[in-house]
């Protein structure tokens, strides 16, 4: 069942189980325990097989014990539970965020399949919007004691989704060449010029700090672990 985009992954689908309780006193012998946990969904398997898989296996195993046949086990689904969803290999939204990595990074563009769940689901599968997963950090990292991003590869995400924009939008990036103002012209440049935050126009009063002189955000190489990421998602 393992898909090519989940080669990374040494058990792209795993069972957890992060909670177990049982018992109300410690000298007593408990009635009953509870195992939480959550299961991998397989990309373009549908979740309501998956579910039936599971309730399934446990049932026989319950079969094979002379204890839990007369008392079973019992499956319960609560919480978020997300469907699978992939974003075809050769999408235009996927060669548009290549192009915006390359052109701010020499680092290599990785693309694979993810282990969590996400909203791609509704925004593929159900709106019909070829969506990618593109950011900063290393998934791996996630939700443990070593959760963190190193802030170059924020700098490079967020130069290589501004590109993105302006290349699906179909905008330009090219640079006009230079334009000799004519007199007068020129206080009236300083006192408005670009800036990042509110746009093409905005006065220096407008701006924090009032300064005439904001640069313009250029992008500047640098490198980043930052995937390319067709999904899949798992109750």
């Amino acid at each position: 069942m393992k898909h090519p985009l989940t080669a990374r992954w040494d058990l792209p689908l795993s069972i957890e189980i992060g909670t177990i309780g049982a018992g109300e006193w410690a000298s007593s012998v408990p009635d009953l325990l509870t195992a939480e946990g959550r299961m991998g969904v397989a990309l373009g398997e549908d979740p309501a097989a998956a579910r039936r898989a599971l309730a399934e296996a446990v049932a026989a195993t319950c079969a094979d014990d002379p204890w839990l046949r007369d008392h079973p086990a019992r499956v319960q689904w609560w919480g978020g539970q997300f469907a699978p969803g992939l974003t075809d290999v050769d999408a235009e939204i996927l060669r548009v965020v290549r192009r915006a990595h390359a052109a701010v990074s020499p680092q290599p563009q990785a693309t694979w399949a993810t282990p969590y769940g996400s909203d791609l689901r509704l925004m593929h599968g159900i709106g019909g919007v070829p969506t990618v997963h593109y950011g900063p950090g290393d998934v791996a990292l996630a939700h443990g004691p070593a959760e963190s991003v190193e802030i170059a590869e924020v700098l490079t995400a967020t130069r290589a989704l501004a590109l993105a924009v302006l290349d699906h939008c179909g905008v330009s990036t090219e640079r006009p060449g230079p334009r000799r103002r004519p007199r007068g012209e020129e206080r009236q440049h300083l006192d408005r010029v670009v800036h990042p935050a509110l746009g093409r126009g905005a006065s220096a009063a407008d701006r924090p700090g009032g300064s005439p002189s904001t640069p313009i955000m250029r992008p500047v190489l640098t490198s980043s672990r930052t995937g390319l990421i067709p999904s899949y998602s798992a109750p």
